[in-house]
């Protein structure tokens, strides 16, 4: 039988999604190690998995351990450089899926870890959390490359620092926490009691996380040392809105083909996608998608108001630096 289209779902989750604690369909497969990428198809029986070949162009870049056909591939690095993973579909004639990727050499990042402490002994955390923090954040950020290894830890003692009040939009208290300490390689990362209005703070001397912030809210922040942007679908300061399906010039190269047949289900919308971004501006139980390239939602800059003195953010709904291979800087360091 010859297929020039499928009239059921050909579906490919391009953004990384988390399947049994393993993140499938990466935007980085490291150097000498091995990633998951899968595809479904739907009926999940129309065709064997025998019919189904990955190629990886450049040929060579990367190899497949458990050999190259199925649904699900396991991905090898060889060879440091961007690879096209597309999948060869017996007798189908239309658009080939594809999944934009690169082979990265692994980057380690010095975590300098300070937690303020009050005058009678208390402590905003405990040694044993951050480190479950950082295990968490080191899986996210294996879709990259990137991981951040906890130099050691010291105490802070200062009843002023242990809480971030906010105030003209910004939190004062905060800046000078992060002054504690400068230049000392690395990210640095400091925590407090509480933040009013945010589970966590990125400012240029360091990173600062409230008591009840999760691996998410750090790795999400540690986006932030490294480069990228919050990503929204929608927002208070703004009547812009992202609506609409899944589309290639919404996704760029995640689209994952260069049809516009695309290779989402049908009417996937991209208000939904964009919450599954690590660098989503709020806070859920799911987002961990770093993305190789930019995609389209709502993001801001920051720009200084001479007149009033303040800082005003600047919307925009367009392709946001969320993309790592494109933004991201693998050597964070605060200064």
């Amino acid at each position: 039988m010859r297929y020039t289209a499928f009239a059921l779902l050909l579906s490919a989750s391009v953004l990384g999604t988390a399947v049994a604690d393993t993140y499938v369909n990466p935007s980085g497969i490291v150097l000498g190690e091995t990633a998951v990428f899968i595809i479904s198809i739907q009926p999940d029986n129309l065709l064997p998995d025998s019919d189904l070949i990955w190629r990886e162009t450049p040929q060579g870049s990367v190899s497949f351990p458990h050999g190259r056909t199925g649904r699900r591939v396991v991905v090898k690095g060889e060879r440091e450089g961007d690879v096209t993973l597309r999948l060869e579909i017996a007798d189908y004639y239309g658009p080939t899926p594809t999944i934009q990727a690169k082979v990265v050499a692994p980057s380690v990042v010095d975590a300098h870890i300070y937690i303020v402490c009050s005058t009678n002994g208390h402590a905003a955390t405990e040694h044993n959390r951050v480190t479950e923090l950082f295990s968490g954040v080191n899986d996210i950020w294996r879709q990259v490359g990137l991981s951040f290894r906890i130099t050691g830890f010291e105490s802070v003692t200062n009843d002023f620092w242990l809480q971030l009040p906010k105030a003209y939009g910004t939190w004062p208290v905060g800046a000078t926490l992060v002054n504690h300490t400068n230049a000392v390689g690395g990210i640095e990362c400091y925590f407090v009691d509480w933040i009013e209005d945010a589970n966590a703070l990125n400012y240029p001397g360091g990173l600062v996380v409230s008591s009840n912030g999760s691996f998410r809210t750090v790795g999400h922040e540690l986006g932030h040392a490294c480069g990228l942007k919050d990503i929204y679908e929608r927002h208070s300061g703004t009547s812009l809105v992202v609506s609409g399906a899944v589309s290639r010039a919404m996704l760029g190269t995640e689209w994952g083909s260069n049809s516009d047949a695309g290779f989402y289900a049908p009417g996937t919308q991209q208000a939904n996608l964009l919450k599954h971004l690590l660098m989503y501006g709020f806070g859920n139980s799911f987002k961990a998608d770093i993305p190789y390239g930019d995609i389209t939602g709502l993001w801001y800059d920051n720009l200084w108001d001479s007149t009033n003195h303040v800082w005003r953010k600047s919307w925009h709904l367009s392709p946001a630096p969320v993309g790592f291979f494109l933004h991201g800087n693998p050597t964070p360091s605060h200064q």
